[in-house]
């Protein structure tokens, strides 16, 4: 029998990086939604603005390696069963 991965069996770990994910997005979001939308305005970010980015994209990069181990794991497992 083939036993697939869950949130049971990796707790909750993709759910919580997706989980973070998507608050970073929320916040940069509204973070954006902020700032003057003038035509022809430049306008430089803020310190607060840049971390929220770094935020959203090492939130994306942990969303990427968590699939990447769950794949990996599910592969493993059908070869474990393949084999026995």
């Amino acid at each position: 029998m083939i036993k697939m991965m869950t949130s049971e069996t990796v707790p909750g770990t993709l759910t919580l990086a997706l989980e973070s994910l998507d608050v970073a997005c929320k916040d940069l979001d509204n973070a954006v939604l902020a700032l003057p939308n003038a035509p022809g305005d430049d306008f430089m970010a803020s310190p607060s603005l840049v971390r929220l980015l770094f935020r959203v994209v090492m939130a994306r990069r942990h969303v990427n390696r968590v699939e990447q181990d769950v794949k990996a794991e599910i592969r493993n497992q059908l070869r474990a069963s393949t084999v026995s």
